[in-house]
C-alpha cells in the first residue's frame, strides 16, 4: 500500500477541508450545540459519497458517515466544539475577540474534526480503487469539551462493531501518544435560604458560603492526594451579584485527575465528601451532578508496532516520535478505547485485497498521530462504576 498515493489524494482536495476548517472556526459552537458544524460535516461527507446517519445515540449533534463494507471496520473520530469565552479573530498572535465573551476554538477542534474527516476520504479513496476491501467510517463526536459525547455514544453501541478507531489532536509535534490522565467532572449545586445580609443575616443559609468551603477543603486535601493527580474548579453561579443579600443557590463545577482508575475514583469520592462536608457547616443542601468522564489507558507503543522504542518509531516512509502525554491532559477518546476493546495485531503480512491492521499502522501512521488502542484487560471490570456516573 503506497503511502505517498494517500498524500497526493489528500493534497489534491485540501482547499474543500480548508475551507471547510475555517467556517466550523467561524461558528465556535459550545458541548452540544455545535448545529452549524455538525450541518457542514455531514454535507461535506454526502458529497464526497458516504452515507450519513444522523442523528445517533439521541445527540443531535452526533452522526456516522460510512462507506465500503466487510472487514475491518475503520473509524475516524472527528471533534468539532468550541470552548467558552473564547472567540478569537484568526490570523492574530494577539488576543483579540471576535464577540466578547462568545466561544472559540482554543483547543483547535475546528482542525481536528476536518483532519480526520480528510483522512476518512482518502481512506475512502483507497477502497475505490480497488487498493483493499472494508469500511471507512466517520464518527462526529460532539461534546469532547467537558461534555462526554463519546461516553453516551459507547454506551450506545455505536462502535461495537469497530476493528480500530484513530484520532488526533494539533500540537507542536508529531508523533503516537502513549497516555493521559482519566479525568472525571463534577458539578456541586449548593441550594440555601436568601435573607437580607444586613437586617435578618441569621435567617439565610449561604450557598456561596459553601462553594467557598468546598474549594478551600479541596486546596488542602491537595497535600495529601498523589502528586501526579489534578484538582480544577470553576464556579459557575456565585449566587447574583448584590452583597448585601445571602445567596440562596451556587454553582461550581470540578474536575479530577489521575493516571489510573482506582486512583481517580479514591480522589473522587474524597472530593465529594469536602463538598458534602460544607453543605453541614452551612446547613444548605447539596446536589451533584456528574457530567464528564475520560479514561485513557497507559500501554507500551510496543504492543501496536513492535519496531517503535522509547525515543522513535521508523516505517518505510515516515519517522514519528512515541509522545508521552502533556502533563495533566486528558482525552475523551480513552473511553472509547476501553469500552470499544480494540482487537490490532501488527505482526501478520498485508495481502494485495486486504487492510489488515498492520497496513492500517503502516499507511495511517503520517496522517493520524495519535492511535488508540486497547486488549480486553481489568480495567474494563472496572466501568460499570464509571459509566453508572454518566447521567
Amino acid at each position: 500500500m503506497e503511502k505517498w498515493a494517500l498524500m497526493e489524494v489528500m493534497r489534491n482536495h485540501e482547499g474543500i477541508f480548508e475551507n471547510v476548517s475555517d467556517k466550523i472556526w467561524e461558528f465556535a459552537e459550545i458541548r452540544y450545540h455545535e448545529f452549524q458544524s455538525a450541518d457542514l460535516l455531514c454535507q461535506t461527507l454526502k458529497e464526497a459519497g458516504f452515507q450519513v446517519t444522523r442523528p445517533i445515540a439521541g445527540i443531535e449533534t452526533a452522526f456516522v458517515g460510512e462507506f465500503g463494507s466487510g472487514k475491518p471496520v475503520i473509524g475516524f473520530l472527528g471533534e468539532f466544539d468550541a470552548l467558552p469565552n473564547l472567540s478569537q479573530k484568526a490570523d492574530l498572535t494577539r488576543k483579540e475577540a471576535i464577540k466578547e465573551d462568545a466561544c472559540g476554538h482554543g483547543c483547535g477542534h475546528n482542525l481536528l474534526g476536518v483532519g480526520s474527516l480528510e483522512a476518512a476520504c482518502a481512506v475512502k479513496k483507497m477502497i475505490e480503487a480497488g487498493r483493499f476491501h472494508g469500511t471507512v467510517r466517520y464518527y462526529g463526536c460532539p461534546a469532547e469539551e467537558s461534555g462526554a459525547g463519546k461516553g453516551f455514544m459507547v454506551r450506545a453501541g455505536v462502535f461495537h462493531d469497530v476493528d480500530i478507531c484513530l484520532t488526533w489532536h494539533p500540537t507542536d509535534q508529531n508523533g503516537v501518544m502513549q497516555n493521559a490522565l482519566a479525568n472525571m467532572r463534577m458539578f456541586f449545586e449548593f441550594h440555601g435560604i436568601s435573607a437580607h445580609a444586613g437586617a435578618k443575616p441569621y435567617m439565610g443559609r449561604s450557598a456561596l458560603d459553601a462553594v467557598e468551603l468546598t474549594n478551600v477543603g479541596c486546596n488542602y486535601l491537595r497535600e495529601h492526594i498523589i502528586p501526579e493527580a489534578r484538582l480544577h474548579y470553576a464556579v459557575t453561579n456565585t449566587g447574583g451579584t448584590a452583597p448585601n443579600i445571602v445567596q440562596a443557590y451556587a454553582e461550581e463545577i470540578y474536575c479530577i485527575r489521575a493516571p489510573k482508575l482506582d486512583q481517580l475514583e479514591e480522589i473522587f469520592g474524597r472530593v465529594c465528601n469536602v463538598a458534602r462536608g460544607s453543605a453541614l457547616m452551612t446547613d444548605t443542601r447539596l446536589n451533584s451532578i456528574s457530567c464528564g468522564c475520560f479514561i485513557f489507558p497507559t500501554a507500551s507503543l510496543k504492543k501496536v508496532n513492535p519496531t517503535c522504542n522509547t525515543k522513535n518509531a521508523t516505517t518505510k516512509a515516515a519517522i514519528y516520535s512515541i509522545l508521552p502525554c502533556p502533563n495533566g491532559c486528558s482525552l475523551s477518546a480513552g473511553l472509547l478505547a476501553i469500552l470499544t476493546p480494540i482487537k490490532l495485531m501488527i505482526d501478520e503480512p498485508a495481502s494485495d485485497k486486504l487492510l489488515n491492521a498492520s497496513a492500517i499502522t503502516e499507511i495511517l501512521c503520517i496522517i493520524i498521530p495519535i492511535v488508540i488502542f486497547i486488549k480486553n484487560n481489568k480495567t474494563l471490570q472496572k466501568m460499570p462504576t464509571i459509566l453508572a456516573r454518566i447521567p
